[in-house]
């Protein structure tokens, strides 16, 4: 899912649509994962050189963005410690990432904190792609900015209504 969404990303910088990338990961370890995946892929994408630059793993202090990159990776835990940062990172020409989208629980009883904030800044947003191998939370409750069928299955949850899935 990672190598998809960077290539969308890259497109979406191609074709003029955004000029900003920001990533939210649940850990570090991730978010350093996600800045090497883009910069092996960047070199071997099928269409030809990329358009968007450098996705650097950035701690939560300013600048968030680094002189000649394109956007950014942190943590959930980055944007709920500080959201005005995050906030003033994004507008109309930026795309958000929320990988691992699990961790943006959202139910009648509450969301979490995590998904409060990400809901601020979808509203900025031109763009907003959310990834997950989990349809549910493990609490059961919904992932944030996903789709569910109006009626309950046969083990009594609301299905997810994926707009893209893909399996092996």
């Amino acid at each position: 899912k990672t190598l998809s969404c960077l290539a969308a990303i890259d497109l979406l910088f191609a074709q003029g649509y955004v000029s900003k990338a920001i990533v939210f990961v649940p850990r570090l370890n991730l978010a350093a994962q996600f800045e090497e995946d883009w910069l092996d892929f960047s070199q071997r994408l099928p269409w030809g050189p990329a358009t968007m630059g450098p996705l650097y793993c950035r701690p939560n202090e300013a600048p968030l963005m680094l002189t000649g990159a394109s956007g950014y990776i942190t943590t959930y835990g980055s944007l709920t410690s500080q959201p005005e940062l995050h906030l003033s990172e994004v507008n109309e020409r930026t795309v958000i990432v929320f990988d691992e989208a699990q961790q943006l629980g959202v139910d009648v009883d509450g969301s979490t904190r995590s998904a409060e904030e990400a809901e601020k800044l979808k509203q900025r947003a031109g763009f907003v792609i959310s990834m997950s191998g989990t349809p549910l939370r493990a609490n059961g409750s919904r992932l944030l900015f996903a789709e569910y069928a109006e009626t309950k299955n046969e083990k009594g949850i609301y299905p997810l209504l994926p707009n893209v899935s893909s399996s092996y």
